[in-house]
């Protein structure tokens, strides 16, 4: 899991990268609980952080636990991205309208990294 869920430096700015791509509905579940508690254990605040779902399936079942991660990350980032979202997307702009984040979606990661830097 620490390959997937790391912090990764880009134009001198630390983010929390979380590598979700093709994950099947257990693994996702437990990415997302091991990246919560790097993120909030890491002791910081206004975090930039990527979610790089390519490749990812909607999953209607886990709505409920992504729309938790969201609520428990929400006070410690400044922003955040997620990345390959032509699968997801409705899914993911329902939970962004849900928990009230301002995560955009992006179709590369480089597009993504960019717009977190700034």
């Amino acid at each position: 899991m620490k390959e997937k869920i790391k912090w990764i430096t880009y134009k001198g700015k630390e983010i929390l990268y979380c590598d979700f791509r093709e994950l099947n509905e257990d693994e996702l579940i437990n990415h997302m609980k091991y990246s919560d508690e790097l993120l909030i254990s890491s002791g910081k605040t206004e975090i930039l952080k990527i979610n790089d779902v390519r490749g990812l399936f909607a999953m209607i079942s886990i709505l409920p636990e992504i729309q938790k991660s969201a609520e428990r990350q929400k006070k410690y980032l400044k922003k955040s991205a997620y990345v390959g979202t032509n699968g997801v997307k409705k899914l993911l702009d329902a939970l962004n309208r849900l928990s009230k984040s301002k995560s955009k979606p992006f179709d590369t990661l480089e597009k993504a990294m960019d717009r977190i830097v700034k």
